[in-house]
Protein backbone atom coordinates (compact mmCIF):
# COMPACT_ATOMS: atom_id res chain seq x y z
CA UNK A 1 0.00 0.00 0.00
CA UNK A 2 1.58 2.86 -0.95
CA UNK A 3 0.93 7.19 -0.73
CA UNK A 4 -0.44 8.93 -3.70
CA UNK A 5 2.41 11.49 -3.78
CA UNK A 6 5.08 11.71 -6.62
CA UNK A 7 8.23 11.69 -4.04
CA UNK A 8 6.15 8.69 -2.02
CA UNK A 9 6.15 6.92 -5.08
CA UNK A 10 9.94 7.04 -5.49
CA UNK A 11 10.71 6.07 -2.17
CA UNK A 12 8.63 3.07 -2.47
CA UNK A 13 10.31 2.25 -5.93
CA UNK A 14 13.65 2.40 -3.89
CA UNK A 15 11.84 0.12 -1.08
CA UNK A 16 10.71 -2.52 -4.14
CA UNK A 17 14.36 -2.26 -5.33
CA UNK A 18 15.91 -3.27 -1.64
CA UNK A 19 13.20 -6.09 -1.76
CA UNK A 20 13.89 -7.24 -4.88
CA UNK A 21 17.37 -7.22 -4.19
CA UNK A 22 17.23 -8.63 -1.05
CA UNK A 23 14.98 -11.72 -1.67
CA UNK A 24 15.55 -13.60 -4.87
CA UNK A 25 11.99 -15.21 -6.86
CA UNK A 26 9.99 -12.93 -5.10
CA UNK A 27 6.21 -11.83 -6.37
CA UNK A 28 5.63 -7.85 -5.90
CA UNK A 29 1.98 -7.06 -5.54
CA UNK A 30 1.86 -3.16 -4.68
CA UNK A 31 -1.84 -0.92 -3.97
CA UNK A 32 -1.84 1.99 -5.07
CA UNK A 33 -4.45 4.93 -4.73
CA UNK A 34 -3.98 6.74 -8.28
CA UNK A 35 -4.08 5.75 -11.93
CA UNK A 36 -0.63 8.49 -11.83
CA UNK A 37 1.24 6.17 -9.26
CA UNK A 38 0.57 2.76 -11.32
CA UNK A 39 1.65 4.65 -14.55
CA UNK A 40 5.09 5.59 -12.91
CA UNK A 41 5.41 2.18 -11.25
CA UNK A 42 4.40 0.31 -14.55
CA UNK A 43 7.26 1.84 -16.04
CA UNK A 44 9.48 1.02 -13.35
CA UNK A 45 9.04 -3.15 -13.89
CA UNK A 46 9.65 -3.32 -10.04
CA UNK A 47 6.01 -4.25 -9.58
CA UNK A 48 4.60 -7.84 -10.61
CA UNK A 49 0.98 -6.77 -10.57
CA UNK A 50 -0.29 -3.34 -9.61
CA UNK A 51 -3.92 -2.88 -8.34
CA UNK A 52 -5.35 0.98 -7.98
CA UNK A 53 -7.38 0.99 -4.48
CA UNK A 54 -9.72 4.92 -4.69
CA UNK A 55 -12.75 5.70 -4.77
CA UNK A 56 -14.07 5.41 -8.36
CA UNK A 57 -13.26 1.61 -7.31
CA UNK A 58 -15.25 -1.26 -5.44
CA UNK A 59 -12.69 -1.69 -2.62
CA UNK A 60 -13.94 -5.03 -2.15
CA UNK A 61 -13.30 -6.18 -5.41
CA UNK A 62 -9.75 -5.27 -5.37
CA UNK A 63 -9.23 -6.65 -1.85
CA UNK A 64 -10.76 -10.13 -3.42
CA UNK A 65 -8.10 -10.14 -6.22
CA UNK A 66 -5.04 -9.60 -3.52
CA UNK A 67 -6.47 -12.18 -1.63
CA UNK A 68 -6.88 -14.93 -4.30
CA UNK A 69 -2.86 -13.60 -4.79
CA UNK A 70 -2.38 -15.50 -1.38
CA UNK A 71 0.26 -13.20 -0.09
CA UNK A 72 2.52 -13.69 2.56
CA UNK A 73 3.54 -9.73 3.96
CA UNK A 74 2.17 -6.22 3.70
CA UNK A 75 4.21 -3.86 3.54
CA UNK A 76 1.81 -0.20 4.25
CA UNK A 77 3.93 2.20 3.53
CA UNK A 78 1.29 4.66 4.17
CA UNK A 79 1.36 7.59 6.63
CA UNK A 80 -0.11 5.94 9.95
CA UNK A 81 -3.92 5.75 10.06
CA UNK A 82 -6.80 2.96 10.98
CA UNK A 83 -8.16 3.40 7.47
CA UNK A 84 -4.73 2.19 6.08
CA UNK A 85 -4.06 -0.14 8.59
CA UNK A 86 -7.38 -2.11 8.48
CA UNK A 87 -7.16 -2.02 4.53
CA UNK A 88 -3.30 -4.00 4.94
CA UNK A 89 -4.89 -6.58 7.34
CA UNK A 90 -7.80 -6.97 4.98
CA UNK A 91 -5.12 -8.11 2.51
CA UNK A 92 -4.93 -11.83 4.02
CA UNK A 93 -1.48 -11.41 4.74
CA UNK A 94 0.32 -13.83 6.76
CA UNK A 95 2.44 -10.68 8.54
CA UNK A 96 1.96 -7.14 7.91
CA UNK A 97 4.34 -4.27 8.70
CA UNK A 98 3.10 -0.77 9.26
CA UNK A 99 3.29 2.04 11.52
CA UNK A 100 1.63 2.36 14.90
CA UNK A 101 -1.70 4.54 14.65
CA UNK A 102 -4.25 6.04 16.60
CA UNK A 103 -7.74 4.57 16.54
CA UNK A 104 -10.28 6.89 18.62
CA UNK A 105 -9.48 7.03 22.14
CA UNK A 106 -6.43 4.31 21.76
CA UNK A 107 -3.40 6.00 21.03
CA UNK A 108 -0.23 4.68 18.81
CA UNK A 109 -2.03 1.26 18.52
CA UNK A 110 -1.16 -1.51 16.74
CA UNK A 111 -3.70 -4.37 16.29
CA UNK A 112 -3.61 -4.42 12.72
CA UNK A 113 0.26 -4.95 12.24
CA UNK A 114 1.84 -7.99 13.42
CA UNK A 115 4.93 -6.24 12.65
CA UNK A 116 4.27 -2.82 14.11
CA UNK A 117 7.14 0.38 13.67
CA UNK A 118 7.14 3.18 15.87
CA UNK A 119 6.44 6.16 13.74
CA UNK A 120 8.69 9.09 14.67
CA UNK A 121 7.66 12.76 12.86
CA UNK A 122 11.10 13.92 13.87
CA UNK A 123 12.64 11.66 10.83
CA UNK A 124 12.73 12.39 7.58
CA UNK A 125 9.81 10.11 5.80
CA UNK A 126 12.80 8.35 3.97
CA UNK A 127 14.49 7.01 7.15
CA UNK A 128 10.41 6.91 8.35
CA UNK A 129 9.98 3.89 4.88
CA UNK A 130 13.43 2.47 5.46
CA UNK A 131 12.71 1.74 9.31
CA UNK A 132 9.30 -0.84 7.52
CA UNK A 133 12.32 -2.84 5.37
CA UNK A 134 13.75 -3.67 8.70
CA UNK A 135 11.72 -6.52 10.40
CA UNK A 136 12.60 -8.14 6.47
CA UNK A 137 16.61 -7.46 8.02
CA UNK A 138 17.13 -4.51 5.45
CA UNK A 139 18.74 -1.85 7.30
CA UNK A 140 19.60 0.42 3.87
CA UNK A 141 18.59 1.01 0.57
CA UNK A 142 20.65 -0.06 -2.45
CA UNK A 143 22.91 2.70 -4.31
CA UNK A 144 19.69 4.74 -5.25
CA UNK A 145 19.86 4.77 -9.10
CA UNK A 146 17.86 6.18 -11.88
CA UNK A 147 14.40 4.12 -12.19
Amino acid sequence: LANPEVGNIMILMQMLKAIRHAIDGLKLLVVVDSEASMNLLEKSSLADKIFVLNDTVKKNKVLRQIRNEWIDLTIAATHPNYANAKTAFQTGALYSIGFRYDYMTNKDTDFFFTHPIPFDPQKSEFEQYLNLLRPLGLYRLPELEET
